[in-house]
Formats: C-alpha cells, structure tokens, sequence
C-alpha cells in the first residue's frame, strides 16, 4: 500500500507540475494518511467545484470541509490503483486550471 500512495503522490505532484509554477492549483503540505489536499481557486464553492470535476473530469474528490480544513481546499484519495489514479489526476489539475 505504501508504494502505491507513493506513486500516485509522484503522479499528482508530475500532474500539478506540468502546469507550471504559476498555476492556480498547487498541493498543500502534507500531513500523512491517504490523502492530498489541492489548494484551489476560489472561483467556485468547493461543493461546486467538487460536482464540476465529477462532471468534466470523471473523477471524485471530497470537499475540504470534510476534514476540518477551509474554505478553498479540495481532498484528493490517493487509495486508488495507479493505472486509474494517473490519468484521473491529470484530468482533474486540468479542469482545476482551466477554471
């Protein structure tokens, strides 16, 4: 399990990379667990954000909130087989950036 997080951390941290340092998405420190949290723009709410990536990038991620955390962050499982979690968190950056 420890080397599957660690791939899909490597495969968001490549994703988030590819849109260059001044994108508007970007991963916050890490606390351990499962899980990454993407600080996103604030052009949407996060529940809106969270139905518009369902949508437009067939992927789920869980609203900040969920985890005591503010306004502005999403949650993104890191659980997930690699093969899927790649090209998923790729969509997802994506439509993060695109707004």
């Amino acid at each position: 399990l420890g080397a599957r997080l660690r791939q899909n951390l490597a495969a968001l941290d490549a994703a988030l990379a590819a849109l260059g340092e001044h994108a508007p998405v970007r991963r916050m420190r890490l606390e351990g667990g499962w899980y990454a949290m993407l600080e996103v723009p604030r052009t949407r709410t996060d529940e809106a954000w969270v139905l518009h990536l369902a949508e437009h990038a067939g992927a789920v991620v869980q609203p900040g909130y969920y985890f005591d955390a503010e306004p502005g962050l999403l949650v993104v499982s890191l659980l997930p087989p690699e093969e899927e979690f790649a090209p998923a968190i790729g969509r997802v950056v994506r439509r993060l950036h695109e707004g």
